[in-house]
């Protein structure tokens, strides 16, 4: 009888360490990249892993201190069943990928990005992270602007 309760406290504290060891592994993700290339209009390129729900664009700002109150000017929605971030094929500002859709505008092509002009392009990502990129037109091509939550 006492070797019985031996044995099982033995392997129930085998199966923990187990599941203590394994644990980090389950939430081991490589996080999605967004990309946006120099050109105007850009390349948009998406990497990592996780599903796909959509990517924004706000802008233009005049302060990227401001950026949360710069209008949506292009969203585009990935249609049901979602995409993996590693399939979508890299995509020009204002062309819709395959298995996606355009939601704003609801009609015609996304305004073009002007010079001067500050604009965030957004990934949103289902349970992973939704990394953003900033980005300056000056003249006529786009350069990152490094930016985080205390400003640029």
């Amino acid at each position: 009888m006492r070797c019985i309760k031996v044995r099982q406290k033995v392997l129930h504290g085998i199966g923990l360490f187990l599941f203590l060891l394994l644990l980090p592994l389950s939430s081991c993700k490589n996080h999605a990249t967004l990309t946006v290339g120099p050109s105007n209009p850009p390349l948009i390129s998406i990497s990592g892993d996780g599903r796909v729900d959509w990517v924004w664009v706000f802008g233009p700002y005049t302060d990227i201190g401001h950026a949360e109150k710069a209008p949506l000017i292009w969203k585009v929605d990935v249609e049901a069943p979602a995409l993996f971030a590693n399939s979508v094929p890299p995509f020009m500002y204002g062309t819709v990928p395959v298995g996606c859709s355009q939601s704003t505008p609801t009609t015609g092509s996304p305004p073009q990005l002007l010079e001067g002009g500050i604009y965030k392009f957004q990934l949103v990502m289902r349970g992973n992270n939704s990394p953003a990129t900033f980005v300056i037109v000056r003249r006529g091509q786009l350069d990152k602007i490094e930016y985080r939550e205390n400003g640029p």
